[in-house]
């Protein structure tokens, strides 16, 4: 038999003393294989369904605990860690996952950590499947963009504290939300749209996803021909590799075939690399030499205007050749209107309209960016 949540008789409940998933029954220890029976959909603004519970024994330092997958309507996927009642510290931890989201078990480390402090831990994938740079999820998907950046969230905590106060019969004293990159991006969310849902939140290196986004796309457009054919082969990589260091090994005073100190110092041209007449080797032909200088230079406006300027990110350094920046495949091209035109309106738009990606933040600089 299905159960039905109601908050508010349940803090009355409390405050008699007695609990009721039963009337006037005396509360019982929690019950872990209850939890799937009970009907969370009524937990205002975040309806939610529990789709399978079970014990976990204890293993090293992490105790032995409950763990509750479900979901909060449509497609947030959340994963609660429950201690049992004596082990609970009466505080809730709030985990969301960096990069593009999509698995509850991103940030499971934390909540191992979490659980070996006493806390009731919540995982959760942003409102879709799937780790990866391929950011098809979000084609034509609305309600997957707004889940990743402002709701998923949002109705995670609300799901997670009601049901935690639920297992336990009474709410956290204190609740807590941690991330990095684009988890720390949420945190920021969270503390200027939702300040409520937490008594603290840690922020690390909270992703600015509009300067990320320019990036990745001018390069990707950088990379490819018209015709959607890559500019640069492995072995014209390593011939521009080869340049860089030539040109700025020795800049810290060792060759020893690394650019050492500060390679934004490096003063290196890539049209040094240009085939010569009849040269069809171990050389760059100039629509390479015009790309690559794209990569090195990053984003820039129609007027020629560096958008470093207003945002924390540098482009592909002399010496990263062979790293994923110069090798950045097919899959991150997209239909945007890149290229100079695309980012003067990026740089038009980021300070001054609101974005679906979250709240606005005053940097020490003075200019707004939408993170």
């Amino acid at each position: 038999m299905t159960r039905t949540f109601k908050r508010f008789p349940l803090v009355l409940a409390l405050a008699m003393g007695a609990i009721g998933v039963g009337a006037g029954s005396l509360r019982a220890a929690p019950d872990c294989e209850a939890l799937p029976a009970m009907d969370f959909t009524s937990i205002p603004d975040a309806p939610t369904q529990a789709t399978a519970t079970r014990m976990v024994e204890a293993t090293g330092e992490v105790p032995a605990h409950c763990r509750m997958d479900g979901y909060v309507t449509p497609n947030v996927r959340i994963v609660l860690d429950l201690p049992n009642s004596a082990s609970w510290n009466g505080k809730y931890l709030q985990a969301s996952p960096g990069g593009q989201g999509g698995s509850t078990e991103q940030e499971a480390g934390w909540c191992d950590e979490a659980l070996r402090r006493g806390y009731a831990c919540l995982t959760h994938d942003t409102g879709h499947f799937g780790m990866t740079r391929r950011s098809s999820w979000a084609y034509n998907n609305l309600q997957a963009e707004l889940d990743y950046g402002i709701r998923g969230h949002h109705v995670a905590a609300l799901a997670g504290k009601a049901i935690t106060e639920h297992y336990y019969g009474r709410a956290p004293a204190f609740s807590y939300h941690v991330g990095c990159s684009a988890g720390g991006k949420q945190g920021m969310v969270q503390a200027s749209r939702f300040p409520w849902n937490f008594d603290g939140i840690l922020a690390q290196e909270p992703a600015n996803v509009t300067a990320v986004g320019v990036m990745i796309l001018w390069n990707a457009l950088a990379s490819y021909d018209a015709d959607g054919q890559p500019l640069f082969t492995p072995a014209d990589l390593d011939v521009l590799h080869a340049g860089a260091i030539a040109a700025c090994d020795a800049d810290d005073g060792l060759e020893d075939g690394i650019i050492g100190g500060d390679p934004r110092t490096c003063q290196f041209d890539p049209a040094d690399l240009a085939c010569a007449s009849g040269q069809t080797s171990g050389c760059l032909s100039p629509v390479q030499v015009e790309a690559a200088k794209k990569k090195y230079t990053g984003p820039v406006t129609s007027t020629g205007e560096k958008l470093s300027k207003y945002f924390p990110f540098y482009p592909g350094l002399p010496g990263s050749e062979k790293g994923n920046y110069f090798s950045m495949d097919l899959e991150s091209r997209t239909s945007w209107g890149g290229g100079s035109r695309g980012s003067t309106r990026i740089r038009d738009r980021a300070g001054r309209r609101p974005t679906s990606i979250g709240t606005t933040i005053t940097s020490a600089w003075g200019f707004q960016m939408r993170w």
